[in-house]
């Protein structure tokens, strides 16, 4: 709980067929910040476990990678993303899958979310992001 990720480059080395997650906010955790990262040619740069609160995703530069966020399932309450640069990515911006609750208390604000190949924000989870 109450960690910080700030100042890396994070990047795959493995071969192209690798899958890897560049952050994972691990199911549970609060209070985690994660920010004035570059997370670039990774599979998922942003893997948002379910369970957690508190989370400030903040003025990252989130490029080249497969998906840029994947908040694939159960509850996340208190999240900020904000001030991230969310470029070129080979799917999606941001997704929010089928089985995730979205909490009223989610903001998402003054963002770059452009040129991903498939959808800058993509929500199939019926929660309505505000």
């Amino acid at each position: 709980n109450n960690n910080t990720v700030r100042g890396f480059t994070i990047t795959r080395t493995l071969g192209g067929g690798e899958n890897n997650i560049g952050v994972v906010v691990a199911s549970g955790a609060t209070g985690s910040l994660i920010t004035e990262n570059v997370l670039t040619n990774n599979r998922t740069a942003v893997y948002l476990n379910g369970g957690t609160t508190q989370a400030t995703i903040s003025r990252n530069l989130i490029r080249n990678n497969r998906s840029g966020f994947v908040a694939p399932d159960a509850s996340y309450t208190g999240y900020v993303i904000e001030e991230n640069n969310i470029t070129a990515n080979k799917t999606f911006g941001i997704i929010f899958t089928g089985s995730s609750t979205i909490d009223s208390s989610l903001v998402i604000r003054h963002n770059n979310i452009s040129g991903n190949w498939v959808s800058q924000l993509e929500n199939n989870s019926g929660s309505v992001v505000n």
